[in-house]
């Protein structure tokens, strides 16, 4: 058997060729089981995560319509729908309110306004990590 240049040079420091392959291909087994590993971690987590804000929203929900539906008989408007949804875009969550009343519209803007800003408090103090909205429609 001719040796190479290679082939000299780690035999010359008694290292088997064999030996070297099989080491790296054992620690590039082990690297792919740890990056499998840590892949499905990562996934559990995320699940996890978005299970616990979706048990959060369902929670607060109750609460933040019937708050803005006060709101909204305070002011003259009963019977408005009231409809609060959440979304992820991004890895940010989004809650919007969202407030239906056929006379909203007739309102001045600065009353409109004040509306708004109240409605925006409730959804604030409920939500005070992520974005929010707040709409009349």
């Amino acid at each position: 058997m001719k040796m190479t240049g290679s082939d000299n040079v780690l035999a010359g420091k008694g290292v088997c060729v064999k030996k070297v392959v099989t080491f790296l291909a054992r620690l590039l087994v082990v690297a792919m089981i740890a990056c499998l590993l840590l892949g499905i971690k990562a996934t559990a987590e995320s699940k996890r995560d978005r299970r616990e804000k979706q048990e959060t929203y369902l929670q607060v929900k109750p609460q933040i319509v019937q708050k803005a539906g006060e709101v909204m008989k305070a002011h003259g408007f009963r019977n408005s729908g009231i409809t609060l949804t959440r979304r992820e875009r991004d890895d940010k969550e989004e809650w919007m309110l969202r407030v239906h009343h056929g006379s909203i519209n007739g309102l001045a803007e600065e009353d409109q306004q004040a509306i708004l800003k109240e409605l925006g408090e409730i959804m604030a103090s409920a939500k005070q990590d992520n974005e929010i909205s707040v709409a009349f429609q």
